[in-house]
């Protein structure tokens, strides 16, 4: 009886070592790949921070070609810091420096001027994927000008808010466009407006019927 005891008890023995053994395996082989994964997260985030930092660099050199635009424009004595530079791809497709004094022009501020610039060199009007550096935040104007021409991103120096007698003119006409029409300085008012839009539909129809007329021809 107790022979059988025994047996019975070093039979239950073994089985337990049995599933310990498999309990440990199998803790070990979810510790080793919740290792491998961490290892592999760790490897990426470094590999992603190292190409942050090198994206970083990129961006500080290409706004240092920005703030030589608005030196430049300082030394001319124009209306202030203010350059810009547009970049796609690593290339430089524009850049500028306010020119409203020596062009006479109120419109010519440094990002406008880096824009059509980049048009005139990649020869369209869309530049999807460009980005511009500015040694200033936008107006509302060069804002605009950076949505039409569909440039993906903006970087900029210092704030409007930041800029002082160079700057003040800029902000009131930022307040301006935030406040209702009516209540603007400058009031904007329809005139002629069935004229106005019966132009419209001709317009479209003009257009519409020399797309179909010709396919290949762009309308936008």
């Amino acid at each position: 009886m107790e022979t059988i005891l025994l047996r019975t008890k070093n039979g239950l023995t073994g089985e337990s070592t049995k599933q310990i053994n498999k309990l440990r395996n199998a803790e070990s082989a979810i510790f080793n790949f919740g290792m491998r994964k961490f290892l592999t997260v760790c490897f990426v985030g470094l590999l992603a921070a190292q190409a942050s930092l090198a994206q970083s660099k990129k961006d500080a050199d290409w706004m240092r070609k920005a703030f030589e635009q608005a030196r430049q424009a300082v030394e001319a004595q124009d209306l202030g810091p203010f350059g810009a530079v547009v970049v796609r791809n690593g290339q430089k497709l524009g850049e500028g420096q306010i020119r409203v004094i020596r062009g006479k022009d109120p419109t010519a501020h440094a990002a406008l001027q880096a824009v059509r610039a980049a048009v005139r060199h990649s020869g369209s009007a869309d530049l999807k994927g460009a980005v511009l550096y500015s040694s200033s935040e936008l107006c509302p104007m060069c804002l605009s000008a950076v949505y039409l021409a569909n440039i993906s991103r903006v970087f900029y120096g210092f704030g409007l808010s930041e800029g002082g007698d160079f700057t003040k003119n800029l902000v009131y006409l930022k307040q301006q466009i935030s406040i209702p029409l009516e209540d603007r300085k400058v009031r904007e008012m329809p005139v002629l407006r069935e004229n106005a839009l019966d132009l419209l539909e001709k317009s479209r129809s003009f257009l519409q019927q020399d797309f179909l007329l010709n396919p290949g021809t762009e309308t936008d």
